[in-house]
């Protein structure tokens, strides 16, 4: 039975970082019962109120302590569609985010596929390199990461949290999704969660798609056209990664992948 129409935002695609989290979204979108909210949905009356649960503090925004925000900002496809959505990566790297969802959305869906860290903050850096966001090597950046990382921990900062002031100070903490996906058990009903990894989706795409639907009580005869067209992948021409910076990347991201590879039940030769 497909589920009852959404008046609110109910359906929040997590992360990771180039993890494949936009080519998931376009497949998903291409079901009749998803639908999407983009930037304008999120003006209201004239104002851009951003996603209130990024604020922050706890159920706060620009809009104020109004829980009907969620409401507003899905009206062009409220009653339409079982499930409205939003793609924020960095959703699952902010403490105050899992506490705002059950707070202020407790019945939503949660989504993450997780990439190999060691490979994620390798094709990370060199996305933002392209983009002008960040220069030198890896390895400057991740010296930069772990010094910054330092700082961040400190909960007078929190309004840095959402928008660091160097890209490069999020680049390790962003990886370590242990503690992150641990977070939103603890805030949210397990079976409101579904982790995909990045790839099985990109080598079976089909049946990870087949798997997401289940999971939000859909249809399972549905099929996207979509998947054959990667979105937002790296270039051919990314550098390659040194031997000496992936032994790092292992040594500082290894106990986080064991641990989430335990916390999931998933076999202990993936990202290996």
């Amino acid at each position: 039975m497909t589920p009852a129409p959404a008046d609110h935002l109910n359906l929040v695609i997590a992360g990771a970082a180039r993890s494949a989290t936009t080519s998931l979204k376009h497949a998903l979108a291409e079901h009749p019962q998803i639908a999407f909210l983009g930037r304008p949905d999120l003006v209201v009356d004239g104002a851009d109120v951003g996603l209130p649960f990024a604020a922050s503090t706890l159920a706060r925004s620009a809009a104020g302590d109004d829980p009907a925000l969620y409401r507003t900002i899905a009206r062009r496809v409220a009653g339409r569609v079982a499930w409205i959505g939003t793609k924020q990566p960095y959703f699952m790297v902010h403490p105050h985010i899992p506490l705002n969802l059950a707070a202020q959305i407790p019945d939503v869906r949660v989504l993450f596929i997780l990439r190999d860290p060691v490979a994620a903050t390798h094709s990370l850096f060199w996305h933002q390199h392209r983009h002008g966001q960040v220069s030198g090597t890896l390895e400057e950046a991740v010296d930069h990461a772990l010094a910054a990382a330092h700082a961040l921990g400190d909960p007078e900062r929190r309004d840095a949290w959402p928008a660091a002031a160097d890209p490069r100070d999020m680049l390790i903490e962003r990886m370590q999704y242990a503690e992150h996906i641990a977070r939103y058990f603890r805030c949210l009903p397990r079976e409101q969660i579904h982790v995909v990894a990045f790839e099985r989706f990109r080598d079976d795409p089909a049946a990870s798609l087949a798997g997401v639907i289940e999971f939000l009580d859909l249809d399972p005869t549905f099929r996207s056209t979509r998947l054959d067209t990667p979105r937002n992948a790296s270039p051919t021409d990314t550098p390659p990664l040194a031997p000496e910076t992936r032994t790092r990347l292992e040594s500082i991201l290894g106990p986080s992948k064991r641990r989430l590879r335990a916390m999931l039940g998933w076999p202990d030769d993936l990202w290996a």
